[in-house]
């Protein structure tokens, strides 16, 4: 056992009786006492270390309630399409790009964002011209539609002929020819490629930690896959798991979990697990989230998973002892979701730990009780209608609109917070991955 005393610094408590200290006692990683330098000392003995921090400011770490740690660790070392506000932009970023890409490597990130691009949506022509000779996949910024060039396609296995897969679309021009725009499941096998060829996922994890701490996050709930959860258990195997990781169940794994006897909350500090993944509709700047009124240009989103389906998830998570997270940022999908868990109560009982909504963007006022009424953890993100309110075009006044944070700070629902973005430095709030 490890103690040491901190000092010399601004110690934020969030201990309303007593918000700062000036001096703080820790014992390998827990916190032992908070106060003065001479109160501490004169009260504690086995003191084996003093560490000075130069009048820093310190405060808690923050948990990252929705965060996709295995994508971020991916993107920084994959082509970066943020800042382009043009798909010419775009296009000649991605030739930089690609010149310094070793022959035969495929060309993955992007996380471009092209509601704003005077050329509208791209299509794989314009991108096979900059990346002839290499397949690539590159998901938007939400991450609910990919741009894919024809080398990909034909990876993919997907041609003009290929069917829309269900709950999602394989875009195609006025003579069904695919433009190379994939939206929704139609993503699936894209992103499994970019799990196969995208390097040793241990290792970009093990540097992604080291920003996230940088930066003040010391925990993460995270969306990603099984391969994640084997690269962290492989990292806290070897004792260089520095962050503390709830990692989520994907869908497709939770027969798996449920052989396996995982349950929500198992584990130990440093990794638990987390709920299962279920995902009811898009995302708003796909325009594919699930909303009761159209869009300006047509088209009320995309019903991923139905209430039937949703309900027999729910209950066989539930009489497992797992928790269920479903993404929902459409009012329709979101008011789905809840009637969905009602049923599920009602079928298999009260969950052991609360199921969540992840993004609750959008909400009909009505709904903000049923939140609270069934005991439901709203997952939001406040940052995401400020970013996205030009996308939506489709609020109505007293029917829906942005999740109101405020409604869920009283007495009501239950509440998380994560930024859901993804860039570079996590410091760069650039663009919503909604996923």
């Amino acid at each position: 056992m490890t103690r040491t005393l901190w000092i010399d610094a601004t110690f934020r408590t969030l201990d309303p009786d007593r918000p700062t200290a000036t001096a703080l006692l820790t014992e390998d990683e827990h916190v032992l006492a908070a106060g003065d330098v001479a109160e501490l000392r004169a009260h504690t003995t086995g003191i084996t270390s003093t560490i000075g921090l130069g009048g820093a400011t310190v405060t808690p770490g923050l948990v990252d309630a929705h965060i996709h740690t295995a994508g971020y660790a991916r993107d920084l070392t994959t082509v970066d399409l943020r800042g382009c506000t043009t798909q010419r932009e775009a296009l000649a970023e991605i030739a930089r790009f690609v010149a310094g890409l070793e022959p035969g490597r495929w060309l993955f990130g992007g996380r471009w964002d092209a509601n704003d691009w005077p050329e509208g949506l791209p299509d794989r022509d314009v991108l096979d011209r900059v990346c002839p000779d290499r397949p690539a996949i590159l998901p938007s910024i939400d991450g609910h539609t990919h741009w894919v060039s024809s080398l990909a396609l034909q990876q993919l296995s997907i041609d003009d002929h290929t069917p829309d897969p269900p709950g999602g679309t394989i875009e195609r021009d006025a003579v069904g020819r695919a433009t190379g725009i994939l939206r929704e499941s139609a993503t699936l096998a894209g992103e499994h490629l970019m799990t196969l060829h995208s390097g040793d996922l241990t290792d970009q994890l093990r540097v992604a930690q080291q920003r996230l701490l940088a930066v003040g996050l010391t925990g993460v709930h995270c969306f990603d896959g099984e391969d994640a959860r084997a690269a962290y258990e492989t990292l806290r195997a070897a004792g260089e798991l520095a962050i503390r990781v709830h990692k989520s169940v994907p869908l497709t794994a939770l027969a798996q979990a449920i052989d396996e006897g995982r349950r929500t909350g198992d584990g130990d500090a440093w990794l638990s697990t987390g709920p299962v993944k279920a995902f009811s509709d898009g995302a708003l700047g796909s325009h594919t989230c699930h909303m009761g009124e159209p869009f300006p240009g047509g088209g009320h989103g995309m019903e991923v998973m139905s209430v039937p389906d949703l309900v027999d998830v729910v209950v066989r998570a539930t009489r497992a002892g797992l928790g269920v997270a479903t993404h929902a940022i459409g009012d329709e999908a979101n008011h789905r979701v809840l009637t969905a868990y009602a049923e599920a109560r009602r079928l298999a009982g009260p969950p052991a730990v609360r199921h969540r909504v992840e993004h609750t963007q959008h909400l009909r006022p009505g709904d903000v009780a049923r939140l609270a009424a069934l005991d439901v953890v709203a997952s939001m993100q406040p940052t995401a209608p400020a970013t996205s309110g030009s996308w939506s075009g489709c609020w109505r006044a007293g029917t829906c609109g942005p999740m109101p944070g405020r409604a869920c700070c009283g007495p009501g629902p239950w509440w998380r917070s994560g930024p859901t973005r993804r860039s570079r430095s996590p410091t760069r709030w650039r663009g919503s991955r909604q996923r």
